[in-house]
């Protein structure tokens, strides 16, 4: 009597377990086949594999997930990697470069919450220096675009993103400064990004500081030692600067930082090639 009591018990069990393994499946095929992106805070705890909330930052950084960031899925909110509108030189666009520098420092704190794809990011400057961002940071390296939406994770890194205007892009001084940024620290990023001053088409943004080019001149002293000076100065002194590990997002990379560095410079070398 007892074993036939245990073995409708076992099979009680197992058919509960069929059930909700099966609606487990079904929910999460909804999810990952799906057109539109879940809140995974909506998720009933038994679809998800890890602690994805994080107290300071609502979500933890680094984890691919579908229905928050992957790096795949859902990442047309902030870019179209389908579309030119980023990296094309317009007829209209009228760029100069006469003014040479202007430094800018942000006062005012942003709180770097990690937002999920379902929810669109909207900065208050075009050249934001810290504030929300998507949890996957992206590779090191130079990209044939990169959103703002990710490269300001990379800001809280500590690392230097060197931004340019697309009628800039076979200009000698990109090439000087794309050199510059390379040699001095791995953690960096480069991108083309339309929405620079026209007349300064060219930024160096660190957290919290940015350094505003017009007319860069890659043979003169000064000017390179503005350059490195700032970098020196600013990079790699942000909250997250111990975060060694390279990210996670790749859409758009043309060439990873990790084929010069191994990504884990500190304060003290930086740019030490010119020492």
């Amino acid at each position: 009597m007892i074993n036939k009591v245990r073995l409708k018990a076992v099979a009680v069990a197992l058919l509960v377990h069929v059930v909700l393994c099966r609606y487990t499946g079904d929910i999460l095929d909804e999810i990952l086949q799906g057109d539109h992106h879940y809140d995974f805070k909506d998720l009933p705890a038994d679809l998800k594999p890890f602690r994805l909330d994080d107290p300071d930052h609502g979500v933890k950084m680094g984890i691919p997930f579908t229905p928050c960031d992957d790096g795949v899925h859902g990442i047309e909110l902030d870019w179209d990697p389908r579309s030119e509108a980023e990296i094309k030189c317009l007829p209209s666009d009228d760029v100069n470069n006469e003014t040479r520098f202007i430094e800018v420092h942000e006062t005012k704190h942003e709180e770097p919450i990690h937002v999920c794809l379902n929810t669109p990011i909207r900065y208050k400057t075009p050249l934001p220096l810290s504030g929300s961002h998507r949890p996957l940071w992206p590779m090191f390296g130079e990209y044939k675009y990169l959103p703002p939406q990710r490269w300001v994770h990379s800001l809280e890194h500590g690392a230097v993103v060197l931004l340019y205007h697309p009628c800039m892009a076979d200009k000698p001084e990109l090439a000087a400064l794309r050199s510059l940024v390379r040699d001095c620290l791995g953690k960096h990023i480069i991108t083309p990004y339309r929405h620079i001053t026209r007349n300064m088409p060219y930024a160096l943004l660190t957290y919290k500081h940015g350094l505003l080019i017009g007319l860069f001149r890659p043979t003169q002293e000064e000017d390179v030692n503005i350059v490195v000076n700032f970098i020196k100065a600013h990079a790699l002194d942000a909250p997250e600067a111990m975060v060694f590990e390279d990210g996670q997002y790749s859409k758009g990379l043309m060439e990873s930082a990790t084929k010069y560095s191994d990504l884990k410079e500190t304060r003290e070398n930086v740019c030490a090639f010119l020492r």
